[in-house]
C-alpha cells in the first residue's frame, strides 16, 4: 500500500514520525491499529514501511506492508431495539369473566430490509431490566437465562465468543453458562432480509459486521 504525504518538509517529516510513531505502538502492545476506507476498516499491523521522494518537492511516498489477522474489511450494520410498554392483547377478550386478569406478554416487531447475502458475526448488547432475554431472528432464538438488573446490560458477541454482563458498580460478570445451550448463542446473522422479535420489556442493540474482501464500491471523501 502506498501513502501519498502532501505539506512542507517539516510537515511531511513531522507526519511520518507520526505514523511510524503509531505503527511501532501497535506492534509492542501486540494491538491491531484500523484502516478507515469510507464506511468499512480493517484492523491490522504495518510491519514494514519505506518513504521516498517523488518527482512532486512538495510530496513524499510512503510504502508500507499489511498484516492483517482477520482479513476482511468490515462495514458495521446497526441495529436499535427500544423496550415498549405496549402489549398485543386481542386474544384477551372472553365471553366470560374470570376472578383475575389476563395480561399479554409484550411483544416487538420488526422487520430490517438488507441486500447483504452473507452470514454475519455480531456484537448483541441487551440492556436491564431483562429476565430470560430472548431475541429471535428470522426464526433463530439468542436466549440467555438470566436475570439482568436495571442499568446493567450484557454483550454477546460471536467473535470472540463471550458473554460478558457489565454492571453498574463497574464489575463485569462472565455469564457464559448462562446462555441457551441447546442452540448456539454465536450463531451468525443471515444474509438478506431480517424478521426481529423479541420482549420489548427490554432494549436491544445489534452491531453486524458485515465482512467482505474488498470493500463495495462508494464514494470516499
Amino acid at each position: 500500500t502506498e501513502l501519498t504525504l502532501e505539506g512542507g518538509e517539516r510537515q511531511r517529516q513531522a507526519i511520518v514520525d507520526a505514523l511510524h510513531d503509531d505503527f511501532e505502538a501497535d506492534l509492542r502492545n501486540k494491538k491491531t491499529g484500523r484502516i478507515i476506507w469510507g464506511s468499512y476498516y480493517i484492523d491490522c499491523f504495518v510491519i514494514e514501511s519505506n518513504t521516498a521522494p517523488t518527482d512532486i518537492p512538495t510530496r513524499t511516498l510512503n510504502k508500507i506492508k499489511i498484516y492483517a489477522p482477520y482479513p476482511y474489511w468490515v462495514q458495521d450494520y446497526n441495529i436499535e431495539l427500544l423496550p415498549s410498554e405496549e402489549t398485543e392483547s386481542e386474544f384477551l377478550d372472553f365471553p366470560i369473566n374470570f376472578p383475575f386478569d389476563f395480561t399479554a406478554p409484550t411483544i416487538g416487531k420488526t422487520t430490517i430490509k438488507s441486500d447483504f447475502p452473507f452470514a454475519s458475526e455480531f456484537e448483541m448488547v441487551i440492556f436491564g431490566p431483562a429476565v430470560n432475554p430472548r431475541v429471535t431472528i428470522n426464526l433463530y432464538s439468542y436466549v440467555l437465562y438470566t436475570t439482568i438488573p436495571d442499568g446493567a446490560y450484557v454483550v454477546i458477541d460471536s467473535r470472540k465468543k463471550t458473554v460478558m454482563q457489565f454492571n453498574t458498580d463497574g464489575t463485569q460478570s462472565n455469564i457464559f453458562n448462562l446462555r441457551n445451550k441447546t442452540d448456539s448463542i454465536f450463531q451468525k446473522i443471515p444474509g438478506g432480509n431480517l424478521r426481529i422479535t423479541w420482549d420489548a420489556t427490554f432494549g436491544v442493540n445489534i452491531t453486524i459486521h458485515r465482512e467482505r474482501s474488498e470493500p463495495r464500491a462508494e464514494v470516499v471523501t
